[in-house]
């Protein structure tokens, strides 16, 4: 292997590595999309449509923070509904 691929993956390792950022507390659209198993592009939707999870922009770069995201789930959540009497 060449030095400049195994420099790479040394890189690779130490960003994996890294602890996450602020402690875990945010996720970025990629994770989020990811434990949600939907897309970025639905996210960036709902997000246009104003119905997504909150979010924080600092420049370009987009996170949502993981408390405000369980809210978010917990506000949709909807009781099942009942069949009528007869």
């Amino acid at each position: 292997m060449s030095d400049s691929a195994e420099a790479l993956l040394q890189v690779d390792q130490v960003v994996s590595d890294r602890e996450p950022l602020l402690g875990g507390d945010y996720l970025t659209p990629a994770q989020l999309a990811l434990e949600l198993g939907v897309s970025e592009r639905t996210l960036h939707r709902w997000h246009t449509e104003r119905v997504g999870a909150p979010r924080i922009c600092i420049g370009k770069k987009v996170l949502y923070k993981r408390a405000s995201v369980l809210a978010w789930l917990s506000a949709r959540e909807e009781q099942p509904a009942r069949k009528g009497r007869r």
